[in-house]
């Protein structure tokens, strides 16, 4: 493997591919190409792109702070993702698509009711001149226009800036008119209404607390999303609301504790259509995430390793029309 492609972490200072053996990438490799085989629609252009050398691996170290966090009224799960809780600056836009993907697929998993889209809410906060990467945004719309275009239900954009609005006019005119529909950039006033509108008061509650402790100066809780202390139970809980941590979250939880024999939850022990929730949430359930320091390079806050965390080799940071 090249220096280039083992120099990257995963949010959170996830160890890189280099903290493997060549064995375990090499099992973790097959058990992703047949994941992917099976389960995705190749792309039009680039049939072997889910299924690549290349891809496999920026899979197998990427992160992304997208994550499901629970469901609207009529069922659809919600994604949510704010820029400053971002944790990395080096992803690449096939890195975030090979997120995406999996928390789509995912996704899918969760869906209970006759709905068979989704609703993705972008918080701005914190997007600065370094999360402008044209390359993300236009390839991330045509995958959903291209391979998914049934699924996205609406694109919620809040807190943008007048520089999100010129990225915005540029990248939609590449985009098919029918997505363009359905991004909304919305103003404080406006999203608050449309919240209570397609949640109930327990998802509406979770998102105003979300985007609020997302202003400024972020905790460690709010950074460090993935990895919420149950013991403080009296506080709001990053990784979604109560209701898709108690159908998706516990049970995978209980299940681990049950079976004892199991290193560890993956495709070998659990159904094809499990749902699993973000990646880093999973490998915390799997007590297999390598912890590290972050740097928060939207309020320039640090966050010092506890007595029991290690330092990886490296450190992760954190760095119109549709208008309403």
């Amino acid at each position: 493997m090249s220096k280039k492609s083992s120099s990257k972490t995963s949010i959170g200072g996830k160890s890189s591919t280099n903290d493997l053996t060549p064995e375990q990438i090499k099992s973790l490799k097959a058990e992703l190409y047949q994941l992917a085989k099976n389960n995705l629609k190749p792309l039009p252009m680039e049939p072997d792109f889910a299924t690549c050398d290349d891809t496999l691996t920026r899979f197998l170290v990427a992160r992304n702070y997208v994550r499901q966090i629970g469901f609207d009224r009529e069922g659809r799960p919600v994604m949510y993702a704010c820029f400053a809780q971002c944790q990395t600056l080096k992803n690449s836009p096939d890195d975030v698509i090979c997120h995406m993907v999996y928390l789509i697929e995912h996704a899918k998993r969760s869906i209970q009711t006759s709905v068979n889209n989704m609703i993705f809410i972008i918080d701005c906060t914190g997007f600065t001149l370094s999360c402008c990467n044209l390359k993300i945004g236009k390839k991330f719309i045509h995958t959903f226009a291209n391979c998914y275009p049934e699924v996205l239900y609406q694109f919620i954009l809040i807190n943008h800036s007048r520089l999100f609005h010129s990225i915005w006019r540029t990248i939609k005119c590449f985009i098919d008119p029918n997505t363009v529909k359905k991004v909304k950039l919305l103003r404080k006033d406006k999203f608050y209404s449309l919240f209570n509108k397609m949640f109930n008061n327990e998802t509406v509650q979770w998102l105003l607390d979300e985007i609020t402790l997302n202003q400024k100066d972020l905790t460690e809780i709010q950074l460090k999303f993935w990895q919420y202390n149950t013991i403080q139970s009296n506080i709001h809980d990053p990784r979604g609301t109560q209701q898709y941590i108690q159908q998706y979250i516990e049970p995978l939880n209980k299940l681990l504790q049950l079976n004892k024999q199991w290193n560890k939850l993956d495709y070998h022990n659990l159904s094809i259509n499990v749902h699993m929730p973000h990646p880093n949430i999973m490998d915390c359930i799997n007590h297999t995430l390598k912890l590290t320091n972050i740097k928060q390079l939207y309020n320039e806050m640090n966050i010092n390793l506890h007595n029991n965390e290690q330092i990886n080799e490296n450190t992760t940071e954190i760095s119109d029309e549709s208008e309403e």
